[in-house]
């Protein structure tokens, strides 16, 4: 990152101290108060940060963390290979942990998503051949995947790694119909709302994404901001927290109704979640990884990265069977 004080005597600002937090981001004491400065390499960053505070300006989004202002009147100073900006630095709240912080979290985030959406009216006439489509692409892929199990088995010496992915194979095989049986729910409740929802997404929901400070929560990093449906931020944010083998699922399965009535999720949305929850490309890529290139990573790194994808799957499994459960059957369906 270049000097800080280069970039922040376009702010009119001095730095008494700074400490570097991550290779992007800065801690700088001004003299008055703590501030970030980031270091971003996203060409779109103009364009983006524009739609997302118009955005939170017409719709007074206090949870976006707001931008300093040069002194040129630009929210950002445009290097020659980065761009920089600045955010005032937020504390999190006292004994504050991620458990605790799920409720306000997924409440802000419906919030910003409903105050953001729109419906947009869409033709149904061709989703059935797509659904059909997507389905038969989840059919083979699965039996691809089920040619790599062959190939582990083949051999006469079957690595650990080999061996954990082969374990995965009943679990892949469940994931594999319950994507279809998604496409085929989410196409009849498209079939019955007519639109697609719209909504400002932050793009890059994780755990270090967000702060949830003595006011509320705060999100930060809007540099991957795009207008989407909103069952895909939220897909984004889950499967951060998903890969953790001490994921709270409790507190998870706890905050999505809340999370489901502030955005206004209708059932296509519910469905259209549980379909980027599921999908398998990223599990299938690292397979493919392992199949052509064995020695890209040692064994142990293999491993990890099978595990996570096993903890995951595990996790998403009940997540997606609580929506299915307890938000897509009706009581008059019980009957």
């Amino acid at each position: 990152m270049v000097k800080i004080n280069q970039v922040l005597r376009h702010y009119g600002m001095y730095p008494y101290q700074g400490e570097k937090v991550t290779k992007k981001v800065a801690k700088v004491f001004t003299g008055n108060k703590h501030i970030a400065v980031k270091q971003s390499k996203n060409s779109s960053l103009p364009q983006i940060f524009s739609m997302v505070y118009q955005i939170a300006k017409e719709q007074n989004l206090s949870s976006i963390a707001p931008l300093y202002i040069t002194e040129e009147g630009k929210p950002y100073i445009e290097g020659s290979h980065h761009f920089y900006y600045v955010v005032p630095w937020f504390d999190t709240k006292e004994e504050s942990s991620l458990t605790s912080s799920i409720n306000p979290l997924f409440g802000e985030l419906g919030y910003i998503h409903q105050k953001t959406s729109y419906t947009r009216e869409i033709d149904t006439n061709q989703l059935s051949e797509w659904t059909e489509n997507q389905k038969k692409k989840t059919k083979q892929n699965f039996f691809q995947f089920e040619s790599w199990i062959s190939f582990f088995e083949s051999k006469h010496y079957m690595s650990p790694t080999a061996l954990l992915i082969c374990h995965s194979y009943r679990m892949i095989r469940e994931v594999s119909k319950l994507i279809e049986y998604w496409y085929d729910e989410w196409l009849v409740q498209i079939e019955k709302e007519k639109g697609m929802k719209y909504a400002l997404c932050h793009g890059n929901l994780s755990p270090s994404h967000f702060i949830y400070t003595s006011n509320g929560v705060v999100f930060i990093n809007w540099e991957q901001a795009f207008y989407g449906n909103p069952s895909r931020d939220m897909s984004i944010l889950l499967s951060a927290i998903g890969r953790q083998h001490d994921a709270p699922l409790d507190s998870l399965m706890e905050g999505l109704p809340i999370y489901f009535k502030n955005a206004g999720c209708t059932k296509s949305d519910m469905a259209l979640l549980a379909l980027h929850l599921l999908n398998l490309e990223k599990f299938l890529r690292d397979v493919q990884r392992y199949v052509n290139k064995p020695n890209h990573f040692i064994e142990v790194e293999w491993i990890q990265i099978f595990q996570r994808h096993q903890f995951y799957y595990e996790n998403i499994l009940k997540i997606q069977e609580f929506i299915k459960n307890e938000h897509m059957i009706d009581d008059e369906d019980l009957s």
